[in-house]
């Protein structure tokens, strides 16, 4: 398994926000400030492939090539086909768990957006918007995560304690949990990109 955690890479530049040239958030963000969703590619290739050659700085260009970049971060509803399509994978973008749950049971992959809830309150993976992959459900229903965006701690402060548990690398979550910070994505039809091997 390869992790990957974009607060690894401060000095790796990806630009975003080009919908609006001058702003100076996205003129100077960076693998670490914006490239979640990058991470997630890369992770996801080497999940379902196996060793590739498929690595941070082509998803860089991937994200450049496609425009998936004009906003804050990556576009998935862009990015995810061109993705699939780049290291030969099978992409559906769905609202469905069920449809989620089978693509992971299957020996699938996810990438899920999450985000922050409308009236401010923290969500459990991120303080804004945030993708993270999700890798396998286990047997007691919950689902193993790699978070692109984790660092120690990150899971013990009061609005997120007892949320997650971690294997190593690996965030253990309910479907409770999950939904909670999955819910305002899936309004937008934005919440799961499934990816399995052709």
């Amino acid at each position: 398994m390869i992790y990957l955690n974009q607060k690894d890479y401060p000095d790796t530049p990806y630009r975003t926000r080009t919908d609006t040239p001058e702003d100076e958030y996205g003129i100077n963000s960076t693998v670490s400030t914006s490239g979640c969703g990058l991470c997630c590619a890369v992770m996801t290739a080497h999940r379902l492939l196996g060793p590739c050659s498929f690595e941070l700085k082509d998803a860089i260009k991937l994200a450049y090539d496609t425009g998936a970049n004009h906003k804050t971060g990556t576009d998935f509803a862009i990015y995810a086909p061109a993705f699939a399509q780049k290291v030969g994978l099978e992409m559906v973008r769905t609202s469905d768990f069920e449809r989620m749950k089978k693509c992971l049971r299957t020996g699938g992959c996810v990438i899920a957006h999450v985000r922050t809830h409308p009236d401010g309150s923290m969500a459990t993976f991120t303080k804004k918007g945030h993708y993270i992959t999700i890798i396998n459900e286990e047997r007691d229903g919950r689902f193993a995560v790699l978070d692109p965006s984790y660092e120690e701690g990150k899971y013990d402060i009061p609005e997120r304690a007892g949320k997650i548990e971690m294997k190593g690398l690996v965030a253990l979550c309910s479907q409770e949990t999950l939904a909670a910070d999955i819910e305002w994505s899936l309004e937008e039809d934005r919440g799961f990109y499934l990816f399995w091997r052709k």
